[in-house]
């Protein structure tokens, strides 16, 4: 794929999107304790929170900025391959696309010519 070597190389999506999901959670929970502590003390408990809090985002961050990079690097191989596709099967694209126009075409026809009640026939 790319000379990047990072975590996220050797960590299956799956496991990534699953540890990212995790870190969220516990930085909803680390949000929702500092706010709640945060109304009646601003002592040592409210800057261990606040470090917490800072940490996981941190993480999170850390964990996204890759995790972004390879979505968009499945996205422009996804439009190679499609590019590459339409290029070698150019007439059955034009076919298929044909295909469809012609069945929506029909369906419309179709449509308009049904005898509508709103205007009876004399």
């Amino acid at each position: 794929m790319n000379e990047r070597s990072s975590s996220m190389d050797d960590m299956p999506v799956g496991r990534a999107l699953q540890k990212l999901l995790s870190d969220m959670k516990v930085l909803a929970s680390d949000t929702r304790e500092l706010l709640r502590h945060s109304t009646g003390q601003s002592g040592e408990q409210f800057t261990r929170l606040r470090d917490r809090t800072r940490d996981t985002l941190e993480g999170i961050e850390q964990r996204l900025g890759p995790m972004q990079d390879r979505l968009a690097e499945h996205g422009r191989y996804a439009a190679q391959v499609a590019t590459e596709h339409l290029r070698v099967h150019r007439w059955s694209s034009v076919a298929a696309v044909a295909a469809v126009g012609l069945a929506v075409a029909a369906v419309l026809a179709w449509q308009n010519e049904a005898p509508s009640d709103e205007y009876p026939q004399p």
